[in-house]
């Protein structure tokens, strides 16, 4: 991944809950980091590697992935470091919205290609259909093979949960969301 691409993401990164965990851990990077055993388990859901320095925050706004994709591989106008791009409009047409992926993991892979791991958490309870159709509609048009950084971007989506999802309908997700017709589900929450 870019550093240009990284600083991006740190900018738009704007929701309290990811800064206070960094706060109160004593963290000093803009970058949490995955255990071991997480990084080998969600590389094998998502078929390649995680290299231990990925970029990793939680809570992370699909508004704000949609700005630092645009900043970093289709902006117009130089961005100064710390300024955050606000839209009036944005270019995938999306409607400006606090939904949000529970923890994403963005690295590099390969040369000119970056991987961004999308994982939905669900600590108890079932899976809400609705609310993942939300979230798939907004990541189809997000990652649009028509979108500039589709040549440059491979996005995965994973479900972590304790018990295994059932009944989630995954039939208006697109292909990359649920390459098997089901979703990529980790076992999780020891």
């Amino acid at each position: 991944m870019s550093q240009t691409f990284r600083n991006a993401l740190a900018r738009h990164n704007v929701r309290e809950r990811f800064h206070l965990i960094r706060y109160v851990m004593g963290l000093k990077r803009s970058s949490l980091s995955l255990g071991p055993a997480f990084r080998k388990e969600l590389g094998r859901a998502i078929g390649t590697p995680v290299p231990h320095n990925a970029y990793v925050v939680v809570d992370y706004q699909l508004a704000c992935l949609e700005e630092a994709l645009s900043d970093t591989f289709g902006g117009n106008r130089a961005i100064r470091p710390g300024e955050p791009r606000r839209r009036n409009l944005d270019s995938t047409g999306l409607p400006r919205s606090v939904i949000d992926i529970d923890l994403m993991v963005v690295f590099q892979h390969g040369i000119d290609s970056t991987r961004i791991a999308l994982v939905e958490a669900k600590y108890e309870g079932a899976w809400d259909n609705k609310q993942l159709q939300n979230k798939a509609d907004w990541l189809s048009k997000l990652f649009n093979p028509d979108m500039v950084w589709a040549n440059c971007v491979t996005p995965s989506f994973v479900l972590l949960s304790k018990a295994r999802p059932v009944r989630v309908d995954t039939s208006g997700w697109p292909h990359w969301m649920a390459p098997e017709g089901a979703p990529v589900w980790i076992e999780g929450f020891e």
